[in-house]
């Protein structure tokens, strides 16, 4: 995680891993709380986004993710949630709200001025469980102040026999954007098969807005585990 200033610092407890996986070895869990902290230095961050409207949205996120049972976020980050928002710090809360989700993004979309659309990889580990969704944040830099929701496919999608099911969506369950320089959407995955699978997601918001040099995909390799009863 990031303190006030963006600095990396490890998590006070970082068993928190091993209990969103149970079903995941000891040893593979190591190295997934490791690969999150080498990618939480490198995670892009807003400066700033006007804190009023950047309130509503946290407040809709908070609220969508209570009514899911699925959700990547622990308890004790929904509640700390909870508590920056009630704080009279509104020179704080883009930096707050950052250090606090960014954890649990699979990807961040940064959207230029022009609308062209490029994605980078979050620092949530993807780990899966076979036949068990599980909802993700993916984070969202809107400098071109586009209100039209972001899509996401598998580029592989055909080829893999549909193993990945992807849905995407905005916390008031809708396909829109803001138009303000950060929000955070959810992200649902459903695994259908097990072991190491490579998916290749594309983001746009809408025909020919893909960045140059293809840089709205981004390719994830998710290791997927049997489904324990």
């Amino acid at each position: 995680m990031h303190d006030d200033a963006g600095v990396a610092r490890v998590p006070r407890n970082i068993s928190s891993f091993g209990r969103s996986f149970p079903a995941l070895p000891s040893v593979l869990l190591f190295f997934i709380a490791l690969s999150v902290l080498m990618a939480q230095t490198s995670f892009p961050r807003v400066e700033m986004s006007p804190p009023k409207a950047l309130r509503q949205h946290l407040e809709a996120l908070a609220q969508a993710l209570r009514a899911r049972n699925d959700s990547a976020l622990p308890a004790a980050a929904l509640r700390q949630l909870t508590v920056i928002l009630a704080e009279e710090h509104p020179e704080r809360l883009t930096a707050q709200v950052q250090a606090l989700l960014d954890p649990y993004c699979l990807a961040a979309v940064h959207i230029n001025p022009q609308s062209r659309v490029k994605v980078s990889r979050g620092p949530w580990p993807a780990a899966l469980i076979a036949k068990k969704s599980v909802t993700v944040l993916v984070k969202i830099h809107n400098e071109g102040g586009v209100t039209q929701g972001p899509a996401v496919r598998d580029l592989w999608h055909e080829r893999e026999r549909h193993w990945l099911e992807l849905d995407l969506r905005a916390p008031t369950g809708k396909h829109r954007l803001t138009g303000q320089p950060l929000e955070y959407h959810l992200l649902r995955l459903t695994a259908h098969a097990t072991g190491k699978r490579e998916a290749v997601l594309v983001f746009d918001v809408g025909q020919g807005t893909q960045d140059l040099g293809f840089r709205a995909e981004l390719p994830v390799l998710f290791t997927i585990v049997e489904r324990s009863e």
